[in-house]
């Protein structure tokens, strides 16, 4: 899946709301606080929806650029890039791309069918996260 969108808020400011929330989930999940220069090459564990473990690994932290990380589930691999570009003072331009390797055919197969039926569904939910990004900056960059 791609998604691309550009919002009015600077690339700094976005890219540090990115990670912002990617050091909470770290820290959720090993109860430990890390900060970003240590990002690139972490791996951790991650129990979703009170389901089998996954394992994350962040492949890329490029700031205010880049950051990418991948993730091994029980049935597939996933892979996440999201990249910041400048536009302006003002305005960020991000583009956000998934992609995923099933480890059966079984598995491939459910994919297609959930990316058919949840791809909308799940660009409205990274729109709707951008936004309150968005609206973060505007009162004040809380």
């Amino acid at each position: 899946m791609k998604f691309k969108k550009t919002i009015n808020a600077p690339q700094q400011y976005i890219f540090d709301k990115v990670i912002e929330s990617v050091l909470f989930d770290i820290e959720r999940s090993i109860n430990r606080k890390l900060n970003a220069k240590v990002l690139q090459g972490f791996e951790y564990q991650k129990v979703i929806s009170g389901r089998d473990a996954s394992t994350i690994k962040i492949d890329e932290v490029t700031i205010p650029s880049v950051y990418a990380f991948s993730t091994e589930t029980p049935t597939g691999y996933y892979t996440t890039r999201w990249e910041f570009k400048n536009v302006s003072e003002a305005q960020t331009e991000i583009f956000i791309n998934e992609s995923m390797k099933a480890k059966s055919l079984m598995q491939v197969t459910n994919n297609f069918i959930m990316r058919a039926f949840m791809q909308q569904a799940k660009k409205r939910s990274m729109q709707a996260m951008l936004d309150k990004m968005v609206e973060s900056y505007k009162k004040g960059g809380a």
